[in-house]
């Protein structure tokens, strides 16, 4: 028997099916954001939904954090560090600081406050790896099967054109086009808010204000330089606050490719 390999499994909710091969030297955080390496934005089922169910399950998991958890893996030990304000579980036993295991002993279930999701963490016989990686790919398949496309017209596309010393540039869905320290960057959408999306750029930068996404600090302004018609607020009422063009990151979405600048007072 070959050696065992520390692997985490998504249960339930929109993490079912999916695995990350810890390994025995992880150091991973789980969260909302996408720039946790293991992001409830990036499931590939979260992603495959219509905008206004994943703005549903979004809401749905406001308890889970950005970056909620730290999982970290030394061996067949575990190091649950929390991070998140709701707390996290382990077999259904409620922690908030660091908790240890060793999974020699048995698998654990791990779940971030009270969402749906679980994930199992466990060892798997190194040779075995591949199959679970195929089984569970399996699964994931069989459950987009499931999702129905959303009524009504197709997101309006179009094409950015060809520049004369370069191939023609693809046909973009809904993304972000970003002007950051280091120049145009396109993003595609598929978050909660363009400041969720902002959060994958790189080089990196605090795409929410101080309030983190709740709408009240109204600092995360964005200046809307090309594609305004497809900028849609999630909260109407903010709507006529703000000058022409310029939209709060966190409160809006983008339904087409869209050019933005950040504004600053």
């Amino acid at each position: 028997m070959g050696a065992q390999i520390p692997i985490m499994i998504g249960k339930g909710g929109i993490a079912d099916a999916e695995v990350f091969v810890l390994g025995d030297s992880a150091n991973v955080l789980v969260g909302r954001s996408r720039t946790c390496e293991i992001s409830y934005q990036r499931f590939e089922y979260f992603v495959a939904l219509p905008d206004a169910k994943r703005k549903e399950i979004d809401q749905q998991n406001n308890a889970v954090g950005r970056q909620h958890l730290r999982v970290q893996t030394q061996g067949v030990k575990l190091r649950l560090e929390n991070l998140g304000a709701a707390g996290s579980y382990c077999n259904d036993l409620h922690f908030t600081g660091v908790h240890e295991i060793d999974l020699g002993a048995a698998a654990v279930i791990l779940r971030l406050g009270r969402a749906a999701e679980a994930f199992e963490v466990k060892l798997v016989d190194e040779e075995q790896i591949d199959q679970v990686l195929s089984d569970c790919a399996k699964r994931r398949r069989e459950r987009l099967k499931e999702i129905k496309p959303a009524p009504g017209p197709a997101v309006p596309r179009t094409i950015i054109p060809e520049a004369p010393t370069q191939a023609a540039q693809p046909i973009l869905g809904p993304c972000v086009i970003f002007a950051g320290a280091s120049g145009l960057c396109t993003v595609p959408f598929s978050a909660a808010s363009v400041s969720e999306a902002l959060e994958g750029v790189n080089p990196p930068f605090d795409a929410f204000g101080s309030c983190h996404g709740a709408g009240a600090c109204q600092s995360c302004k964005y200046k809307i330089v090309k594609g305004v018609e497809y900028v849609v607020w999630t909260d109407e009422s903010l709507k006529g606050q703000f000058d022409p063009g310029v939209y709060l990151g966190c409160q809006c979405v983008v339904k087409g490719p869209v050019q933005l600048e950040r504004v600053t007072d």
